[in-house]
């Protein structure tokens, strides 16, 4: 027999290479298992930070509607949250692809962030004297539109206000089912 074979046919050598072998490949496993996890973190906390965000508007928004007040003034709060929701929409169809490797996410989050504004700016441009017939149907035309683009299957909405608050809460509520929709699904993805 070839020595060098008979060397690597001793039992402590083969246990040597088994170990060192296995060794080696439990550590590529070990560090590929380790930067999984820190995806899966880090896309549980994109998750949370887009969820605090989205309900800083709807809280707020739901205050206001809540508050009897149709007008809403240019410079207020909401106005300056809705603000600060535009401006984190690259950073969030970055951080879906990278860490939920959707493009999906980052549409839908641009799409409630539009229609934050697009109620923002209804009751900034609202009038003291509005008109209630015709500001019900511009809320139900919108309430429409938003729900053939976005369909949501079992979607019911009941609002215990006067119009046109009951309407602008139905309009509200819809954002926010679709927000925890598009939360709770991506999460449930993470998690698997």
């Amino acid at each position: 027999m070839d020595p060098i074979l008979a060397f690597f046919n001793q039992p402590i050598v083969l246990t040597v290479i088994s170990l060192a072998v296995g060794g080696y490949l439990f550590s590529r496993l070990s560090d590929r298992r380790a930067r999984r996890d820190k995806t899966r973190e880090k896309a549980i906390e994109f998750i949370e930070e887009v969820g605090n965000d989205l309900n800083s508007v709807i809280s707020l928004l739901y205050g206001h509607i809540r508050s009897g007040n149709l007008q809403l003034p240019k410079d207020s709060l909401l106005n300056q949250r809705v603000g600060k929701l535009f401006l984190k929409r690259f950073s969030v169809r970055i951080r879906s692809k990278a860490y939920l490797d959707s493009e999906d996410f980052g549409r839908k989050y641009d799409y409630l962030v539009w229609e934050f504004n697009r109620i923002v700016r209804f009751m900034a441009t609202c009038s003291n004297d509005y008109e209630l017939e015709q500001v019900v149907a511009e809320i139900q035309a919108h309430k429409k539109r938003f729900a053939e683009a976005w369909p949501l299957e079992d979607e019911t909405l009941v609002a215990e206000l006067d119009p046109p608050f009951s309407e602008l809460s139905s309009w509200t509520g819809m954002i926010w089912n679709r927000a925890i929709w598009l939360l709770s699904s991506n999460l449930k993805t993470i998690l698997k």
